[in-house]
């Protein structure tokens, strides 16, 4: 993954990046069957850059899934990734008209056209690029403005992601793949990279390969690893459950390993039942379990390790894509839960029918998500009218930045400045849902008492994406709330 820097003219820029162009706009210009394929959203960011032989040659070096930096007098505004890039003059005739090229006294289209996604704005200076980044030759850049286009080397690329943080928030490109559908290999890499040339050895001959933040696992069903291993694979077409053999000699503390069980890669999971046959693309896949040392063998006999997976291929909650969340509307109602009589129950001690842990898991996870990302949009709402834009500047999706175990999931300010420490509690249910605090959430909220805020986030919904408020002080909770254990953990006297 490369960084590429692109100085923008400020009309073009509003234009196209800051107002995007429609998804049917762009699809009217495209022929490239991989590219429509990317095309999910309802509008993206686009640049151009006009038909001249240098620039032809730096378009060339930009790939899918790079970076650029947008800057505008003396600072980079803006970070985005490259979804698909393509010829198309007339396409760049209707978007920017023509430019003046003083060299030819001739007027030039901007025919190399740049879809951009998951745009990001930022505020960087060039004394802070120029203090991180060195050219080819190792000799520091010193640039005083940008005034064309210059990728950056892999060493000076990793650095800038790095510092500037453009890697922050987890890639998620959703390849489109169809369930149930065969592909070759050539063809999941035609999609997957957008170009046509021939897959690299992993994704042409190996069980997985892997682009960016994407991992495409190919798996055999019944015969022999192309190591000639017999890895016990399986499939439940019923409950779309996936027990999954890594190569051999994997273990749970390499550095691959370790991405697919955090949950750092988007896998794509691919089988086959016959050695000659395309691949059946079962499903975006999660890891439910894992453990070391499963024992496979060659034809021989001969006996080696590996790592198994337990996954599911199980569809969850419904991804919204960037649009549908910055659109979302969160209505403070601060309604009241209503008091239910309730009495004491025996235990039965009855079984139970077993529940879907892994699904409920992933559901609510992203539910509270969701949640998550409306209560900044109202956070962000509040403040900027109540004339504090730097504090909303400030916000800190402190779930996402720090991870969890800080005891609350937003910082944001009062107008007065002062910390705001919110837990959010979010359900598709109504206000009297019950919900869940643990130990740690209720040991910060009672160390933070002045400054603590839980967001009970109701009624949720997705089209549109929308969902009550009831905002609750910890004298609230006190008041309305009873809190009941629901497990212990025992310890040896």
């Amino acid at each position: 993954m490369k960084v590429h820097l692109f100085p923008v003219d400020k009309i073009h820029y509003k234009e196209t990046i800051e107002s995007k162009v429609r998804v049917e706009k762009i699809q009217s210009a495209v022929n490239d069957i991989n590219i429509l394929q990317r095309l999910t959203k309802d509008s993206y960011p686009v640049w151009g850059m006009t038909d001249t032989t240098i620039n032809n040659t730096k378009f060339q070096k930009l790939s899918v899934g790079d970076i650029c930096l947008n800057y505008r007098t003396g600072n980079f505004i803006s970070a985005a990734k490259i979804l698909a890039k393509f010829d198309n003059l007339e396409f760049g005739k209707d978007l920017w008209g023509l430019k003046e090229d003083k060299n030819i006294q001739e007027k030039r289209a901007y025919s190399n056209i740049i879809i951009l996604d998951e745009l990001m704005e930022m505020n960087k200076t060039l004394i802070e690029f120029n203090n991180i980044a060195k050219r080819p030759n190792g000799e520091p850049y010193k640039l005083k403005r940008l005034q064309q286009t210059i990728s950056l080397s892999d060493e000076s690329s990793e650095n800038v992601i790095r510092e500037f943080s453009l890697l922050s928030k987890k890639t998620n490109f959703r390849f489109k793949f169809d369930k149930k559908s065969k592909y070759s290999r050539h063809d999941v890499n035609k999609i997957a990279t957008g170009s046509d040339e021939q897959p690299n050895f992993d994704m042409a001959r190996t069980g997985y390969g892997k682009i960016d933040d994407n991992l495409f696992i190919f798996m055999n069903i019944g015969i022999p690893g192309t190591d000639g291993m017999d890895y016990k694979n399986h499939y439940d077409e019923r409950t779309e459950a996936v027990s999954w053999c890594a190569k051999k000699g994997t273990h749970s503390e390499q550095p691959l390993m370790k991405e697919i069980i955090n949950g750092e890669l988007n896998l794509y999971l691919f089988a086959r039942r016959k050695k000659d046959e395309d691949w059946e693309f079962l499903g975006n896949a999660n890891v439910v379990t894992f453990k070391n040392d499963v024992v496979v063998a060659d034809p021989q006999g001969n006996e080696s390790f590996c790592m198994e997976y337990h996954l599911t291929c199980k569809s969850f909650e419904e991804d919204l894509s960037e649009e549908d969340i910055k659109s979302g509307e969160l209505v403070l109602k601060n309604q009241k839960p209503s008091k239910k009589s309730r009495k004491k129950q025996k235990r039965s001690f009855k079984g139970r029918k077993s529940i879907d842990y892994l699904s409920k898991a992933i559901n609510d996870k992203k539910i509270g998500e969701y949640g998550e990302e409306l209560v900044l949009i109202y956070e962000e709402k509040i403040l900027k009218e109540s004339g504090r834009s730097d504090l909303a500047k400030q916000l800190e999706h402190v779930s996402k930045t720090q991870g969890d175990g800080t005891g609350y999931d937003i910082k944001s300010f009062g107008s007065d400045g002062t910390d705001k420490f919110i837990e959010v509690k979010t359900t598709k249910k109504g206000i009297n849902e019950e919900f869940f605090m643990t130990p740690n959430e209720i040991a910060f909220m009672n160390s933070k008492r002045k400054n603590f805020y839980l967001f009970r986030v109701y009624n949720l919904k997705l089209k549109p994406f929308s969902a009550d408020l009831a905002i609750y002080k910890p004298e609230d909770l006190d008041k309305l709330f009873d809190r009941e254990p629901t497990g212990f953990v025992l310890k040896l006297k």
